[in-house]
């Protein structure tokens, strides 16, 4: 067997050989006066259907002459990078590295006396462990850390088959090597209205997991993101994506349906479609007004075993469903997100350990505005949002965030984030991490905290 750091050196030297097939490329993170110039310039150059790159704003949707079909969102991209590539094959990086501070006020720690459920009144100490424990769990991402970095490899065989392979070097330093690889895809059009990706891709579930985490105006995505990634409804997974156009006017609607194995590591995923996603979108305003709905499903209890480690099937990921509805306004520099989620939890362990219902919603909304200030380009944006956990019990579940934030274009390629988010949650709910470094999953009670972050990006 080979060691980790065995295989993260082999993946270094293929990386390091690749810089020799391509040369890197610059991308502008905050719109310019040369911006639409330089878009124009990518779409011709690239005519191939891309995943996770959000332009500054909706863009104008190519006429029904143009060859590229209309992408109804512009931010449902799988890779962090902007524009087109500069021949058959491409290689660009990306690097966030950022400073986090977060303020945990002590009279929201748990107390002695306090109610610890199965552990009646918490005593002294087991009371100062808990707090301690949820000290660590609220500031785990707390000081200076690389966030990302990105490499992105595109290779193109031909105008209708396009290979893309994105690798965060960031994961293999945090000792995250299962989830270093966020994309590996190849992606075949026929014709304009038709293309069909298959590979390691996002699932089509929210607007939250479509949008870019790299070009997002916050630095960090929120509660809501990491929550429906614990449920298997957000994230990566393998297995095929069909993407058409069936109306006359192409910007009217566009069909995205996927079906894919589930991701359960070491899982009996035979089938091809454990999870099965249906996402709609249209422009009835084109251009500026986007809407979205989007329904997924888990046919089946999802089973998992390794008989190396003695295991018989046991289940891990629950059935269920979630569906949700969003919009997206651009006009004058302005953008409006908004989107509503429903669904029931999958989590079978933790929701059955501590007697918790199915049944959760969430709602979030972003508004931003880019404009140039004294020649640089600025971005404020604010940030609202709702998660409850447990519909059924109303008294535990809810949190809330709120953010507001401000990114300045530092110079091509690069940019600057200025964030504070206060996260707030009802008393008694527990949290949605585990406790760092718990070999055995241990949750707390959750607690109220706020953040300010500093983060520089840079595309390359």
């Amino acid at each position: 067997m080979r060691t980790p750091s065995a295989c993260h050196a082999r993946l270094l030297l293929c990386l390091a050989a690749l810089t020799t097939l391509a040369p890197l490329r610059h991308a502008t993170a905050l719109p310019s006066d040369a911006a639409p110039a330089e878009a124009a310039r990518d779409g011709a150059a690239d005519t191939t259907p891309t995943t996770d790159v959000a332009p500054p704003a909706l863009p104008e949707t190519p006429t029904e002459a143009d060859d590229e079909p209309p992408t109804a969102l512009t931010d449902a991209r799988d890779d962090a990078f902007r524009g087109g590539s500069t021949g058959r094959i491409d290689l660009r990086a990306l690097i966030q590295v950022r400073y986090a501070w977060t303020n945990v006020v002590d009279g929201d720690l748990v107390q002695p006396g306090d109610d610890g459920g199965s552990f009646g009144k918490l005593d002294p100490a087991t009371a100062a462990q808990w707090a301690l424990q949820q000290r660590a769990t609220a500031q785990d991402d707390d000081g200076w850390r690389v966030e990302r970095a990105f490499v992105r490899l595109l290779a193109k065989a031909g105008k209708r088959v396009t290979g893309r392979f994105v690798l965060d070097l960031a994961e293999l330093h945090a000792d995250n090597a299962h989830k270093a690889m966020k994309l590996a895809a190849i992606e075949v059009r026929s014709g304009k209205r038709f293309d069909v990706t298959l590979g390691y891709i996002k699932r089509r579930s929210s607007l939250l997991e479509l949008f870019p985490t790299a070009e997002f105006e916050f630095a960090w995505p929120g509660p809501t993101d990491g929550f429906l990634r614990d449920m298997g409804w957000s994230g990566r997974d393998t297995g095929v994506l069909v993407r058409f156009l069936p109306l006359p006017k192409r910007h009217w609607l566009t069909v995205h349906a996927m079906a894919s194995g589930g991701g359960v590591e070491d899982g009996l995923a035979a089938e091809p479609g454990k999870l099965l996603a249906l996402r709609l979108e249209g422009e009835p305003w084109q251009g500026h007004l986007r809407l979205g709905g989007s329904v997924s499903l888990r046919r089946e209890t999802v089973q998992a075993y390794n008989p190396k480690k003695g295991q018989t099937p046991f289940d891990v990921i629950d059935s269920g469903w979630m569906a949700g509805a969003d919009a997206t306004l651009a006009l004058g520099g302005v953008e409006l997100r908004y989107e509503a989620l429903t669904g029931t939890r999958t989590d079978l362990a933790l929701r059955k350990a501590y007697k918790q219902g199915r049944a959760f919603m969430a709602a979030w909304g972003v508004a931003s505005y880019r404009a140039r200030l004294w020649g640089v380009g600025v971005m404020p944006a604010v940030r609202a949002e709702l998660l409850d956990v447990d519909r059924a019990d109303t008294d535990h579940g809810q949190r809330l965030l709120g953010s507001a934030a401000l990114n300045v274009d530092l110079g091509k390629g690069a940019r600057l984030l200025l964030d504070f988010s206060h996260y707030a949650t009802q008393a008694g709910s527990l949290a949605l991490d585990d406790v760092p470094h718990a070999s055995d999953g241990t949750r707390v009670p959750d607690v109220d905290w706020m953040r300010w972050t500093v983060q520089v990006q840079g595309e390359f």
